[in-house]
């Protein structure tokens, strides 16, 4: 690895320490107003292929903990249940609202996933993905038409 590979490496290992106290303190969304189609859609699929190692899809349920109305939630979303979860969104009414519809069986408990999406300095993005007390985290830059990871995936337990 160049010496400039890893300070990005430390960044993101800071960066995610930093940002992945508890809930993402409280932060979880895309705020990358710009960020492409092309771009949201490769970091998903990036993510995704991470979670299926370390969370076995058919065994795993996710629950959203905010709306993923974003292109990175939404192919997020789309991809994870390609691969087999179970994927819980949030209701956009509140339960209390609901009593008087028919219950659902109970099943497997839900892990919280939450995710973040950001800008570092003017040319690399940042990928935190949590799920339950654990979150993974990359640091990306654009390369001619697509998207380089910087290093490799940051895991804090």
């Amino acid at each position: 690895m160049t010496p400039k590979q890893i300070a990005a490496v430390l960044v993101l290992g800071l960066a995610a320490g930093c940002a992945t106290h508890g809930p993402l303190q409280g932060r979880s969304g895309n705020y990358v107003d710009a960020l492409s189609f092309a771009y949201s859609d490769q970091m998903a699929d990036d993510a995704v292929k991470q979670l299926c190692a370390l969370y076995p899809p058919a065994n795993t349920r996710l629950a959203l903990k905010r709306e993923s109305s974003d292109p990175f939630g939404a192919a997020l979303t789309a991809k994870l249940r390609e691969r087999g979860y179970a994927v819980v969104e949030p209701l956009p009414e509140p339960r209390q609202a609901r009593a008087g519809s028919a219950e659902t069986t109970p099943s497997a408990p839900e892990t919280e996933l939450s995710y973040v999406v950001d800008r570092l300095g003017a040319s690399e993005y940042l990928v935190i993905v949590q799920v339950g007390g654990q979150s993974i985290g990359r640091v990306y830059r654009p390369e001619a038409d697509c998207l380089a990871p910087v290093g490799y995936w940051a895991r804090k337990e």
